[in-house]
Formats: C-alpha cells, sequence, structure tokens
C-alpha cells in the first residue's frame, strides 16, 4: 500500500507513542486506511489510529468504542482484542488517537456467511447486557446527511449526483422514521453499527469483530443491512425495513466516500458503486 501524508502522520504518531511507552516497533506497516488507519507495530501488536479531522471531530466515538469493546472482550465475545500488558489507549497525541490492539494472525480459509451472522448475533446478545446508554443509530445518519448539504469540494461529484445523494437522503431518513412512527413496539437494541464483511476477521482465533466506533442503538435491521442474504439465517427480522435500510446504508457508504473520494482508491471506487447502486434502485 503507496503512503499518503495521512499514513506518514500516523506512523509518526506511532514512532512518537512507541518510544513514550518503550514498545518494540518492527517496519511498522500500514495495512488498511480507512476511518482508522490500522499500523502493524511488530508481530504481535496493532495500532489503530484515529487522525484529527475538523469535520469529524468527536472524541466520545473513541472512548466509547474502547469501553464497548473492553467489555465484549471481557464478556468471552468474537473480538478483537486490545493489547495485553500494556494500557490500550486510547492514547491523545496532536489531537489524534490511538488504539492499542493484540496482532491477530489471519488465515486463508474460506469465510462461511452464515458464520459470520452467528458470530454477529453472539456479539448482539452480549451487547444487551452492556450497562451504558449509546446513541441513536440515526445520530451518524444525520451528520453524514448534514455533512453531504455542507459539502462544498465537490470536484468528482457533479451537480446532478449530488443533488440526488442529498434529496434521497433525505427522503430514505424520513422514511425510516415514519416506519417507527408506525411500529412503535418495534424494539431497539444495541448494534456494532457497521458490521460489513471488512469488519470481522478470519483469525487462527476464529472469527473476530473489530471497530466498533459506530456502536449504537436502533432497529436489526440497519446491522443487518450490512450483510448479505446468506448470513442472515440467526436473525429474525422486517423483510420491508431491512429493504430500506440496505438502500440507506447504501446511501451512508456514497455520501462519505465522495466526501472523501481522493483519500484512497477503494473510496473512489465505493463512492461509484454504491450511487449507481442507488440510481438503479430509485429511478
Amino acid at each position: 500500500m503507496a503512503k499518503n501524508n495521512r499514513q506518514e502522520k500516523a506512523l509518526e504518531l506511532i514512532r512518537c507513542l512507541s518510544s513514550d511507552l518503550g514498545l518494540r516497533v518492527e517496519a511498522p506497516k500500514v495495512i488498511n486506511d480507512s476511518s482508522y488507519i490500522c499500523i502493524r507495530v511488530n508481530q504481535s501488536l496493532l495500532a489503530r489510529v484515529k487522525l484529527f479531522d475538523e469535520s469529524f471531530n468527536d472524541s466520545s466515538r473513541v472512548y466509547r468504542e474502547v469501553r464497548v469493546a473492553s467489555f465484549l472482550a471481557d464478556c468471552g465475545a468474537p473480538v478483537v482484542q486490545f493489547a495485553q500488558g500494556i494500557e490500550p489507549g486510547p492514547y491523545k497525541i496532536d489531537n489524534s488517537f490511538i488504539m492499542l490492539l493484540r496482532f491477530e494472525t489471519l488465515t486463508k480459509q474460506q469465510v462461511l456467511h452464515y458464520e459470520v451472522g452467528k458470530s454477529l448475533s453472539a456479539c448482539h446478545q452480549y451487547l444487551k447486557s452492556y450497562g451504558e446508554p449509546l446513541p441513536n443509530y440515526l445520530d451518524d445518519i444525520n451528520l453524514c446527511f448534514n455533512h453531504l448539504k455542507g459539502f462544498k469540494d465537490r470536484t468528482f461529484l457533479s451537480s446532478r449526483d449530488y443533488g440526488f445523494l442529498t434529496n434521497i437522503g433525505g427522503a430514505l431518513i424520513e422514511k425510516v422514521i415514519a416506519w417507527k412512527v408506525e411500529n412503535p413496539t418495534k424494539e431497539y437494541q444495541p448494534l456494532h453499527g457497521d458490521p460489513h464483511l471488512g469488519n470481522i476477521l478470519n483469525t487462527k482465533n476464529g472469527l473476530l469483530w473489530c471497530d466498533f466506533e459506530s456502536v449504537c442503538y436502533g432497529p436489526v435491521e440497519w446491522d443487518l443491512s450490512s450483510l448479505p442474504e446468506t448470513a442472515l439465517e440467526s436473525f429474525q427480522f422486517d423483510s420491508k425495513l431491512l429493504e430500506t435500510m440496505r438502500l440507506l446504508r447504501s446511501w451512508v457508504v456514497a455520501a462519505w466516500c465522495w466526501m472523501y473520494y481522493e483519500r484512497s482508491q477503494d473510496k473512489k471506487d465505493a463512492a461509484t458503486f454504491h450511487l449507481e447502486r442507488l440510481k438503479k434502485s430509485l429511478i
């Protein structure tokens, strides 16, 4: 993976923290660059770096993620463990945050989708006993919508597509709000928030979930909207609501990826893919 300014900054922060803590650094390598930048520090240590971003700077999310992930790990849930023998963080440096986790060795064994569903269902069950309040799932969606409305640098997004995304986002949000009004007895529950297949690792210790930054409280269909149909065997759900949630999920991914279009090729590909998916479904 070619380094960019974000990744260079993250690596600089890791070197600084490692020096302060006396950690061994062995050819640190960026293995993922998304909301967080994940860096393998050595053979047993992984760092997740949340760089300061003026447009999306809510430190409470970072601390909540650590509390939730620590709770799940202590319960024995199928999640990536924090680093052993050292405070996992978050460490704050230059308004950025770093968490330290155990580096997991991945396997090449095929991931069965129904096992992914079972694993997420197990996390849901453990989360139900989590005692602290969680944000409503619509909080992040509304945040995304407000950022999109204020998005100024639309070099890569046509005015027509920008208008489409803005209008569709508003309509989908109104639709799920109306659904809740019409179904007041539908139970909400704690959710991972973003359980796509990139956030579950196939390791020598089994399937392990990571990235609880978007943990929230909402209808189970919001989590299920990230999974393929073949992973839903372990759940009871409203099919019509799930259909709407899948569109809303595509909208969220499209909106964020267009706003961060130049960050990586993956962002460019996802921005285009989900915009076209929405057009095919709704036009």
